[in-house]
């Protein structure tokens, strides 16, 4: 009995090696093992954490980003990057990642490719590294870049002036304008509405650009701090006129499945405040008291409205100018 398992067993444990090995080249042949030859040749320019091999310094992009380089010493492999425009329009902020066994002590290429718009000229890549213990900056490189700017087609566009304010900005026909004067509150300001441009559908509840400008002492001394009272930092260029950002799509949630995303930007233009606002509201697609019972259709549907509407207000806002 004995010496007829024996001859059986030497053939499982043959057919499981030869199984093991094709699943092990298999596996090889997923993984980003680095080359030695192209290994040698990152060195080459290389700090000791980073070497970018596209874009180089001042290359000029268009939509398409493709991002390669060599990194070393990256914590899990987790390589932080971001992409903004010379606008503070964060393009791009999130991380490349490869598999644990590619981080150190051997280093790893990495790749990604990136489809975004940038509205201004120039922009810069920015890879941080920070200390998980504490937050301390440990590491940055930056690639400064330069932009084929997305142009803003407003042929079929409306365009409201308003003399007395001194601006004029450009509207899509879907959108309703609203030029009463109102008086609304942000935060420590009540401050004058003077024209709202507002669409909705199916999927977007409400998306709407507002311009709001008063004189008023206690509005201009408020204008450019935020709701703590400190001074606004960071800016944007709109059409050559620097506004402070209050807010940069932030998103915003709610009971009831409500989300929404609003922006809001700050300048003080001939000794009145202005504030350029916007957001779009919407309710997640099937959205009930109990559950969400959307379909992949219905959730498509609503980010693709998401993201058209989103693009019209960026665009809006970029018409924005001062007329005098």
């Amino acid at each position: 009995m004995a010496k007829k398992i024996i001859p059986v067993a030497i053939a499982l444990i043959a057919v499981a090696a030869i199984g093991g090995y094709f699943a092990w080249q298999k596996y090889s042949e997923m993984q980003p093992v680095p080359n030695p030859q192209a290994q040698k040749a990152s060195l080459e320019n290389f700090d000791g954490r980073l070497r970018i091999y596209s874009p180089k310094e001042g290359s000029v992009l268009g939509s398409l980003f493709d991002i390669t380089g060599y990194a070393q010493d990256w914590f899990e492999g987790n390589v932080p990057v971001k992409v903004e425009d010379s606008a503070s329009n964060i393009l791009y902020n999130g991380s490349i990642t490869v598999p644990d066994n590619y981080g150190k002590p051997q280093g790893f290429s990495f790749r990604v490719v990136l489809n975004k718009s940038p509205t201004t000229a120039e922009g810069k890549i920015v890879f941080n590294d920070y200390s998980a213990k504490d937050g301390k900056l440990l590491y940055q490189k930056e690639i400064s870049i330069k932009f084929i700017p997305e142009v803003i087609h407003t042929a079929n566009w409306k365009t409201y002036t308003n003399n007395q304010y001194e601006f004029a900005v450009d509207y899509p026909l879907t959108y309703q304008i609203s030029d009463t004067l109102a008086k609304e509150g942000f935060y420590k300001e009540t401050i004058s509405k003077i024209v709202s441009f507002t669409d909705k559908e199916n999927y977007i509840d409400d998306s709407t650009f507002s311009v709001y400008a008063d004189n008023a002492s206690s509005n201009l001394s408020t204008c450019l701090k935020d709701y703590n009272g400190e001074d606004l930092t960071k800016t944007k260029e709109i059409n050559g006129n620097v506004f402070y950002i209050y807010f940069d799509k932030v998103k915003d949630a709610a009971m009831g499945g409500a989300m929404g995303s609003l922006s809001q930007y700050r300048v003080i233009h001939n000794n009145y405040c202005y504030i350029l606002d916007s957001h779009i509201y919407w309710h997640n697609a099937g959205f009930n008291r109990i559950t969400s019972s959307s379909t992949l259709e219905e959730t498509q549907a609503q980010n693709d409205a998401i993201k058209t509407h989103s693009d019209f207000l960026d665009k809006i806002l970029f018409t924005f100018r001062f007329i005098q």
